[in-house]
């Protein structure tokens, strides 16, 4: 029996900044306001942009972090402007309840209408975990690992193009619940090319992911399988 998915789009608060690397990428041309995403550009071309970074989000991140407030910053795209340079925009996103929590006090908005925008991402990001965290132990209780493939038979949802095993809701659990440390990978996945079938990546619960379930849901019987 598949669960219905709470949601499909977990918020956070996030600003962004751009910095100009005209000169550092002579063989990308664009037009005026094309933009090309950082996952689309080859992988010599995306060490090129991470090594000019945004100092000023670095900067407030570590502000942030001072405040006790994880977060994370990423270049997102590369585009042109109007007048011909080539910049690339990067990104300073927190997510996750207590982050979020720890925003809303500690910075906050001086606006209502954020504010109230703010307490329902709170809202919405904790109502995930509850969904999301018993299922993962669940799964791993019953296999010793987890994988996209499984967590779609419980979810549901809209499959990812040309796949016939993952759905959407399993990549997006699978993102949040890493990116809030809550999982951890240990296998790659792999294509074998002979037998025309497709490893998935596994992931393990970690001890953070263990302590917030319980947290959520008590410290009844929640144990979590070893592996091998």
């Amino acid at each position: 029996m598949s669960h219905t998915h709470p949601q499909h789009n977990l918020y956070g608060i996030y600003w962004r900044r751009s910095v100009d690397i005209s000169g550092l990428l002579p063989d990308i041309k664009l037009k005026a306001e094309e933009r090309i995403p950082f996952r689309r550009l080859p992988e010599n071309i995306k060490k090129r942009v991470a090594s000019n970074p945004q100092k000023m989000l670095f900067d407030e991140q570590k502000l942030l972090n001072r405040l006790g407030m994880v977060s994370t910053v990423r270049p997102i795209e590369v585009y042109q402007t109007l007048n011909g340079k080539l910049r690339t925009k990067w990104q300073l996103r927190i997510n996750g309840p207590s982050n979020l929590a720890q925003y809303g006090r500690k910075v906050g908005f001086q606006i209502r209408r954020k504010s109230v925008t703010l307490a329902k991402a709170i809202e919405q990001c904790l109502s995930y975990e509850k969904f999301i965290l018993p299922i993962l132990n669940d799964l791993q209780l019953e296999h010793g690992y987890l994988d996209a493939a499984m967590i779609s038979m419980k979810l549901g949802g809209a499959q990812v193009p040309n796949s016939n095993r993952v759905t959407i809701p399993a990549i997006v659990a699978l993102r949040e619940m890493s990116r809030r440390g809550y999982l951890r990978k240990i296998s790659e996945g792999r294509y074998i090319k002979r037998l025309k079938k497709c490893t998935l990546p596994r992931y393990t619960v970690t001890n953070k992911g263990v302590q917030r379930l319980k947290e959520i849901c008590g410290f009844h019987a929640i144990k979590i399988k070893k592996r091998g």
